[in-house]
């Protein structure tokens, strides 16, 4: 599963220093809002 996310979003570099696109979906939007709900909380 991760791979796909590669391809499509991310492209290089890491998740956490990710900044989804303004066309990206809704789910991916609320993926990275989770993710930096987790980085707050764990960093």
């Amino acid at each position: 599963m991760g791979e796909w996310v590669h391809e499509l979003y991310i492209k290089q570099g890491s998740i956490w220093e990710h900044t989804p696109p303004l066309d990206c979906s809704w789910y991916w939007r609320n993926l990275n809002g989770l993710k930096m709900k987790m980085r707050r909380r764990y960093y």
